[in-house]
């Protein structure tokens, strides 16, 4: 396994705990700078991150992406479900 596809996974994990939390503390939203200062801490780059993010829709997470007035893409997600950690039947997550 490359260093670049450790951090991913390691990233996708911390994703995955940090979106749990959010919906046991009854959060409904995520920013994208959130999503990519975790990705930070795992030498994600901000932009990956945010692929990512958006490419684990449906695994990770359910919702709508909010679109940014500033910046082309997203700003932020509602989330409408989040799958509870531990509780995924693909070990690849």
């Amino acid at each position: 396994m490359t260093e670049s596809i450790k951090r991913h996974n390691e990233f996708t994990e911390a994703l995955m705990h940090e979106l749990a939390r959010l919906w046991r503390q009854g959060k409904r939203r995520i920013d994208r700078a959130h999503v990519e200062e975790i990705g930070e801490r795992y030498e994600v780059d901000p932009d990956e991150a945010s692929r990512a993010f958006v490419d684990s829709r449906g695994t990770l997470w359910e919702g709508e992406l909010i679109e940014s007035e500033g910046r082309s893409g997203w700003a932020a997600a509602e989330l409408t479900n989040v799958p509870s950690v531990g509780s995924s039947t693909d070990s690849s997550v």
